[in-house]
C-alpha cells in the first residue's frame, strides 16, 4: 500500500515548507504557529465508552472517524494524545512505538523530551539542596498539554517551581541560568507532531497528558483542516477537552462520538462482578443479548454526561462481526428508546 509522501500531506493542509520539519521516518514536527488564523474547521470529540477489561485502548476509533471524513473528501486531522506517555513518564517505556494505535499509524515519537528536561531539573534539584514533593516530569506535561505557542511554553517553564531553599523561600527556574538548557530540551514536546494513517489521513500527535491532545496541536489541526476529530480516552477525558483544551483553542465542538461495542456493554452490565478473572474473557464473548442491553444504562448516563457539557452527542456501536447483527438491532432500538 502507497502513502502519500509527508510534502504531499502538508501540502493538502496548506502548511508552508517552513512551518513543519521531518523528525524521523513518516513523521514531521509542525510549528506551534503553522494553523491559527487561518480558517477554524469543525472539532468533532470521539470519545471512549464502556470497554471490556480485555480492550486496548482504542485510538482506532477516531482515526477510523477521521479517515470516514477524508474519504468523503473534507480535508480531516486525527489529533490524538501520545498513549505512550504515562508509562514514558514512570520509566516502563521511553522509545518508539505508539502500540495503541494498533499499527494504523506508524510509529510516532515518545516524549522522550519531557524526561530529558525533568532529568534536567531533577540533577539541578540535588545540587542546589531544593526540597520538592511533585514531580517535575507531570509539571512539564501539563505546561505542554495549555501552551498555545513557544512564548507561554517558555513564561510557563521559567515559574516552574524547583523547590523550596533552606531559608523556606521558593525558587523558581527562571531565577537560575538553566532556564534556556531546560527550553531547549524541552521544546520539542510543544511541536504536535504530523503523521499518516493507512487510509492516507493526516493525524497530529502531542506528547501531552489529561487524555487528549494539547491546544497546541488543536489549534494547528483547526486552522488546517476543515474537519478535526480529537480523541479523547474518556467523559472525564472529554470534559477536560471541551472545558480547558477547547477554551484555550479558541474551539467549540461540533459534536461528541461516543464509542463503545458488545463486549464493553456486557462488562458494564455489573452483573460480572463475581466471574472469575480466568473466565471472565469466555463469558463476555458468550451470545446473551441480555448482558449488553443491561449495560446500556451506563451508556446512557454517559452520553447525557456529554450533553450536559452543552455538546450534541452520537453513540456509535461497533460491530465485530455477523454472528451480533440481532444483537446489534435490539440495541440500536433500545437506544433509540432513550431518545
Amino acid at each position: 500500500m502507497s502513502f502519500p509522501s509527508l510534502d504531499v500531506l502538508a501540502a493538502r493542509l496548506g502548511l508552508e515548507p517552513g512551518e513543519w520539519r521531518y523528525v524521523g521516518a513518516g513523521r514531521a514536527a509542525v510549528e506551534p504557529t503553522a494553523g491559527p488564523g487561518r480558517r477554524q474547521g469543525r472539532w468533532v470529540l470521539a470519545v471512549e465508552g464502556p470497554r471490556s477489561p480485555f480492550a486496548r485502548r482504542r485510538s482506532t476509533s477516531a482515526v477510523a472517524l477521521a479517515e470516514a471524513f477524508h474519504a468523503q473528501g473534507q480535508r480531516a486531522i486525527a489529533t490524538l494524545a501520545l498513549p505512550t506517555l504515562a508509562e514514558a513518564l514512570s520509566g516502563r517505556a521511553v522509545s518508539g512505538l505508539d502500540l495503541d494505535l494498533e499499527g494504523r499509524l506508524r510509529p510516532s515519537p515518545a516524549p522522550g523530551a519531557l524526561v530529558d528536561a525533568a532529568a534536567l531539573l531533577e540533577n539541578l534539584n540535588a545540587h542546589e539542596g531544593f526540597a520538592r514533593e511533585t514531580s517535575f516530569v507531570t509539571e512539564l506535561a501539563d505546561i505542554a498539554l495549555l501552551a498555545r505557542d513557544e512564548r507561554e511554553f517558555v513564561a510557563a517553564l521559567g515559574r516552574t517551581t524547583l523547590g523550596r531553599r533552606a531559608d523556606g523561600g521558593l525558587s523558581s527556574l527562571a531565577s537560575t541560568a538553566a532556564l534556556p538548557s531546560v527550553v531547549a530540551l524541552a521544546a520539542p514536546a510543544l511541536a504536535p507532531v504530523l503523521a499518516r494513517t493507512l487510509g492516507g489521513c493526516a493525524a497530529l500527535l502531542s506528547p501531552a497528558g489529561l487524555g487528549t491532545a494539547s491546544v497546541a496541536a488543536t489549534r494547528v489541526a483547526l486552522g488546517a483542516a476543515e474537519v478535526v476529530v480529537a480523541r479523547a480516552e474518556s467523559v472525564g477525558a472529554a470534559r477536560h477537552a471541551l472545558e480547558l483544551i477547547g477554551a484555550r483553542a479558541g474551539a467549540r465542538a461540533s459534536a461528541a462520538v461516543l464509542f463503545t461495542d458488545i463486549f464493553g456493554l456486557r462488562y458494564a452490565s455489573g452483573r460480572l462482578r463475581d466471574v472469575r478473572a480466568s473466565e471472565l474473557e469466555r463469558v463476555l464473548a458468550a451470545d446473551d443479548a441480555g448482558l449488553a442491553e443491561a449495560g446500556l444504562a451506563t451508556l446512557v448516563e454517559r452520553a447525557r454526561t456529554l450533553a450536559d457539557l452543552g455538546v450534541p452527542v452520537v453513540v456509535a456501536l461497533e460491530d465485530h462481526g455477523p454472528r451480533q447483527d440481532d444483537e446489534l438491532a435490539s440495541l440500536v432500538a433500545a437506544l433509540e428508546a432513550c431518545g
